[in-house]
């Protein structure tokens, strides 16, 4: 269509001309006679992409309607993590505006939490274990790869102390963690104050 388009422009017909005759609506005629031959096959791309988003519909308003308050770079995060869905960010940050309006899924806010201020605990009393990730860029492979954490924080001193993985963290390997933890603090606390993260593997 759109050499046709072109063509038949390069021949001396009318933007009114070719919508009749190709029976296109005359602004579409406009739009693709202002399009370079790149920016054409650039927008062609897009909407390939955004269609291949269109078969994990589905598993996004699952998402959604199982965590109403996720963002669409957590949806992006997942997409990546869980079906290698190779799209750009920002196709999927439209396509999850697209999904909340389509089937009717506000977005609500997290609920306020509350804190307060409590003292330092004795010396060895506590450690705070927290989970973390982060995108890295992998030298050798010249790509971006996903790093998982597992922190541990002294609540008194805030000494801190971390392993890095390159998959999920299975119950097995944070169990194992925390005892390279306690071999490098060279004791273990009374109480250890764990974030909500679920481990669900073995």
């Amino acid at each position: 269509m759109y050499y046709n388009i072109h063509s038949m422009r390069n021949e001396g017909f009318s933007k009114r001309e070719i919508a009749k005759r190709q029976e296109l609506n005359f602004r579409t005629v406009s739009k693709y006679l202002a399009m370079t031959p790149e920016e054409f096959e650039q927008s062609v791309l897009k909407k390939r992409r955004e269609r291949c988003l269109d078969l994990y519909e589905g598993v996004v308003v699952d998402w959604m309607k199982r965590y109403p308050d996720i963002t669409a770079a957590q949806v992006y995060d997942w997409l990546k993590e869980h079906y290698q869905v190779t799209v750009a960010e920002r196709t999927a940050r439209r396509y999850v505006e697209v999904i909340r309006e389509k089937h009717a899924i506000p977005k609500t806010k997290d609920s306020i939490r509350q804190y307060e201020a409590i003292d330092d605990p004795p010396m060895g009393q506590q450690v705070q274990v927290d989970f973390g990730e982060a995108w890295v860029r992998d030298a050798y492979r010249s790509r971006h790869i996903k790093l998982y954490c597992v922190a541990a924080v002294l609540s008194h001193s805030r000494y801190k102390w971390g392993m890095w993985y390159t998959s999920p963290l299975t119950t097995t390997q944070f169990v194992r963690s925390l005892q390279i933890c306690f071999d490098y603090l060279c004791g273990m606390p009374k109480e250890l104050v764990f974030d909500q993260d679920p481990l669900t593997r073995s």
